[in-house]
């Protein structure tokens, strides 16, 4: 059985969202997708992953 990816997108644009489920499918066989609309709402999501053991194979940032 193929491993499950966890992803997390931080992206304000949720208008991108289709764009990066596209691109996360071709990448990986299976894949949870997360997505935080801010960088205050992704260091909350990260944090709380961390403490459940839960961490993210791959965090995509919209840097501007």
């Amino acid at each position: 059985m193929t491993r499950m990816f966890r992803v997390l997108v931080v992206e304000d644009d949720l208008a991108l969202q289709p764009f990066w489920t596209v691109i996360m499918k071709r990448c990986f066989d299976r894949v949870i997708m997360d997505w935080a609309v801010s960088s205050e709402h992704a260091l909350q999501m990260v944090a709380t992953h961390n403490r459940s053991g839960l961490m993210y194979d791959l965090i995509v940032v919209d840097l501007f």
